[in-house]
């Protein structure tokens, strides 16, 4: 069984070291999760490292070939407590995946937005789309004509109101009466006499 130690490794470059390093046959454990990104104006899923920064190996009393793996930077922490922590979160993720959590939303697909704060896109109106990582969202905004997706922090989207269109008021037709003539109703006044 292995003896695990915390490497802290290259920020964003997690999935790469430990590549390298199981390449030179050191024991491994990256929990990785599938991130949901807008990248290019669509929205996909990325894998990444869950504990950004951190790698767990078991050095086999190599250090001395350790140093030559370009993106190790140094090792926090070894011993039972490390052990522990990596069996836990083995028996979680078997396949190496953690289970992500579905971030509830007071938005529902469709629902018309506004996005406020100081950015450039404060005023705007849009369409709320879904959630992405964390705490923003793709809202879709009409941009020259299509819909185009746009990522937001949550925090900066209010919910338009709604207006509720009254039916219109039916307009009252004055009906004129036809006379013919200035006096027209002269004549018929003399004929009741």
């Amino acid at each position: 069984m292995p003896s695990w130690s915390l490497a802290t490794v290259q920020p964003g470059r997690e999935i790469t070291i430990a590549r390298r390093l199981s390449s030179h046959e050191f024991p491994i454990f990256l929990p990785k999760v599938l991130v949901r990104v807008c990248c290019r104006g669509r929205v996909m899923d990325r894998v990444r490292s869950a504990f950004g920064r951190y790698l767990w190996l078991d050095p086999c009393q190599r250090f001395y070939e350790l140093r030559t793996v370009f993106g190790v930077k140094d090792f926090i922490a070894s011993g039972t407590i490390v052990d522990h922590a990596v069996n836990q979160l083995m028996a979680v993720a078997p396949d190496g995946f953690l289970p992500t959590p579905e971030i509830p939303c007071r938005f529902a697909p469709g629902d018309p937005v506004v996005v406020r704060g100081s950015g450039l896109l404060t005023g705007q109106r849009g369409v709320f789309d879904r959630m992405l990582q964390g705490d923003s969202a793709i809202i879709l905004m009409d941009w020259f004509g299509r819909q185009v997706p746009i990522p937001v922090v949550l925090d900066d989207l209010l919910a338009e109101p709604r207006v509720e269109s009254k039916p219109a008021k039916r307009k009252r037709r004055f009906r004129r009466r036809h006379r013919k003539g200035r006096n027209a109703a002269t004549p018929d006044m003399r004929a009741r006499a």
